[in-house]
């Protein structure tokens, strides 16, 4: 723990300390309200697709969700099978405000040896579950409750391993991040930086290679081996090996859509499709959209927005005539779509290299943005739609804040850590490397509009980091200020 952590905590007045026991207590009741309260959202955004997939597994459905991460559907599958269809929605509702409980309940656990008093940590937990993105996602049915649920639970573990390290935290560690994998495919970068974290814990604390190489096998092949299981049905199903299918090509698609010109120029072949792509971006920008409760949308007066946005609104336009044109069937996914267009994304994209890297830093950028918080207005006033639009606004600019803190808290941690090589905290390190990754991923991946919402996992880590580094500055601030003051606290405060 950091000095001056401990020296604030002395500082503080003790007052009345919280039970943990009562805090979980009421962590699940305050979950349990809101579950009561709610409305489940199936029908917004992939909630329908996830909801298909889930009958499909189940033996009732069918449709080709090769794309679709499979955990979540899998998960949706064991419910169809024993829950009353009557109560299905509002029982998967009460099932992820309690898988928010959990994860409330491990981000306490998680922080909770940062600060020299547990009621720091739970605040932290408090900023994760009534974050209106947190509930926004509770009630809608997707896979982002799931995941946050299981990063946290994979860094538990990870910390438990650095606590006492042992093979059985190994295999945990590798089978919960096998499963975070299949939950979103978009996590399975994070093998990597776990896989370096390990690493940097057996440095650190100079564990001898016989030791930290069975750590280090039995997680990654516990890993590979759960990966690999799903990989194994896509083969005897899909007749192909890997999570998902290949689309042919390594371009951002989204980004390339979004990159179409006019003036663009393309072989033979592919000029109807250009043609296909340009009706639908004009049909896209003549439209007027109406701005969700809350939106910020009236600060961009650079329409950085539509850059993020009209890749994936354009592409859905344009897939009607494509499929027409190309001679698909309406049921061909959007993986299948892609292998078709590989040649034509290809030579739009080498075109447009400048705008593609417009809008890889977009994409990190809009990584700092809330990842969601209200429904489209005709939804009507259910959930976090009941609020007002200013308490969106404030949100939404709290977490703009809050990230932009923690980015720039890394470089003094970074500063503070080579400084005082002693002092570096492991735990610290971790958080901001799990956080960066999902950053990272929005880079190199240029996720675009999604960005915001990939990113969701690492939003209690960001409010954590903020709560430490808040808590610490305003300390240092008070000892810069009140010299004389803290110093009689602080000595009134030791035996």
């Amino acid at each position: 723990m950091h000095k001056d952590s401990s020296e604030f905590g002395s500082v503080m007045k003790r007052g009345v300390m919280v039970n943990p026991k009562w805090f979980l207590v009421f962590i699940l009741l305050l979950n349990l309200f809101l579950a009561l309260y709610s409305t489940p959202i199936t029908n917004y955004g992939d909630a329908g697709s996830y909801i298909g997939f889930g009958k499909l597994l189940s033996g009732e459905g069918q449709g080709d969700f090769a794309h679709r991460s499979p955990l979540y559907p899998l998960i949706l599958a064991v419910f169809m099978s024993v829950i009353p269809q009557a109560i299905f929605f509002k029982f998967i509702v009460f099932f992820q405000y309690f898988l928010v409980g959990l994860t409330t309940w491990l981000v306490c656990l998680i922080f909770k040896p940062l600060f020299d008093r547990k009621e720091w940590a739970m605040l932290v937990g408090l900023c994760f579950n009534l974050s209106l993105s947190t509930i926004y996602y509770a009630n809608i049915f997707l896979t982002e409750i799931l995941t946050v649920f299981l990063l946290c639970l994979s860094l538990y573990i990870l910390f438990k391993i650095y606590d006492k390290y042992s093979i059985r935290n190994a295999v945990l560690l590798g089978l919960v991040l096998g499963l975070l994998s299949l939950a979103r495919f978009n996590t399975v970068p994070l093998i990597v930086p776990f896989l370096l974290l390990l690493l940097v814990l057996f440095i650190h604390q100079k564990i001898p290679f016989s030791k930290s190489a069975g750590i280090l096998v039995s997680f990654f092949a516990t890993c590979l081996i759960v990966i690999n299981i799903w990989c194994y049905y896509n083969f005897v199903t899909h007749e192909f090996y890997g999570l998902f299918p290949g689309s042919g090509s390594n371009v951002p698609r989204n980004a390339v859509v979004a990159s179409i010109r006019p003036d663009d120029a393309v072989s033979e072949e592919n000029r109807v499709i250009l043609d296909i792509f340009l009706r639908a971006r004009q049909s896209y920008l003549s439209e007027q959209y109406s701005a969700p409760k809350g939106s910020l949308s009236s600060f961009d007066k650079w329409g950085l927005l539509d850059d993020l946005y009209s890749g994936y609104a354009i592409y859905g336009r344009a897939m009607p005539d494509l499929k027409k044109h190309l001679n698909l069937t309406d049921d061909v996914n959007e993986s299948a779509m892609g292998q078709w267009l590989v040649n034509f994304y290809n030579e739009i994209y080498n075109q447009n290299k400048a705008f593609i890297m417009k809008m890889r830093f977009l994409s990190f950028l809009s990584s700092f943005r809330a990842s969601a918080s209200a429904l489209p207005g005709e939804f009507g006033k259910i959930n976090t739609n009941i609020l007002p639009a200013y308490l969106f606004k404030i949100f939404k600019l709290f977490v703009l804040l809050v990230s932009m803190f923690v980015f720039f808290s890394f470089f003094i941690f970074i500063f503070q850590a080579l400084k005082d090589k002693s002092g570096f905290n492991f735990r610290l390190f971790v958080l901001f490397i799990i956080v960066f990754s999902f950053w990272g991923i929005n880079f190199y991946f240029v996720t675009g509009a999604d960005a915001n919402r990939f990113k969701f996992p690492a939003e209690p880590l960001i409010f954590g980091l903020f709560v430490y580094y808040f808590h610490k500055g305003t300390f240092w601030l008070s000892r810069k200020c009140y010299p004389k003051k803290i110093l009689i606290s602080t000595n009134k405060t030791r035996p």
